[in-house]
């Protein structure tokens, strides 16, 4: 009887979902098409984009009121569900951490051992005595047995790609191409605000719409 009535209960929320979905739909898409149709040419036509404006900010809030009515109890569970395992998870996160950490340290360290053992080999290729001819250094590189990328086990295989650590020793030498500029656009819309000019931007004052 319990089960007769919960699936009843979920069939009924469903029906009335969809009903709100097309409902939603419908008005959402005819309320797009006049902001598309929308022409403004004299302060008639502005004062009717206004109140559309006013009626589509209207609409929107109602929407979002509807969906995190129908999504509140969803993602309340799923959140629920997910700071449960969250500690678990987390456990998980940081013992990879430790062993990517020391696996990169291990393969680092022998893949430059490696290349110490091809640059002292090279560094003998020269005439004289003692020195090696570019065939014996061929053959001695040869010898050398290479670091293994690719590391394999019964429970599946770890595979290394080359990566770079970056350290700034002097950030004045830096060509301006590797650099990333981000504004600060709130201290310079306060500046221009209060009139300042500031050097290297180009600051021009533009209406955009607002609630009253």
């Amino acid at each position: 009887m319990l089960l007769i009535r919960w699936v009843s209960r979920m069939i009924i929320q469903r029906v009335t979902i969809i009903k709100i979905f097309m409902t939603t739909k419908l008005a959402t898409k005819t309320q797009a098409s006049k902001a598309e149709a929308l022409t403004i040419t004299d302060a008639k036509s502005m004062e009717e984009a206004s109140a559309m404006r006013v009626a589509l900010k209207s609409e929107q809030k109602r929407v979002k009121t509807q969906n995190d009515k129908i999504m509140r109890p969803l993602l309340d569970a799923v959140s629920a569900r997910r700071a449960e395992f969250k500690p678990f998870t987390d456990i998980l996160t940081k013992a990879i951490s430790i062993v990517d950490k020391k696996m990169g340290t291990y393969q680092t360290q022998i893949r430059q051992e490696e290349e110490a053992k091809r640059d002292k080999i090279a560094s003998r290729v020269k005439e004289g005595r003692g020195n090696l001819s570019m065939e014996a250094a061929a053959k001695q590189m040869s010898e050398i047995e290479a670091v293994e990328t690719t590391i394999v086990s019964d429970q599946g295989a770890t595979g290394f790609v080359t990566d770079y650590e970056i350290e700034i020793s002097d950030i004045t030498q830096v060509p301006f191409e590797y650099l990333k500029v981000e504004l600060k656009k709130s201290i310079i819309k306060a500046a221009a605000k209060d009139g300042v000019a500031i050097p290297g931007l180009v600051i021009k004052e533009v209406q955009k719409p607002r609630n009253s």
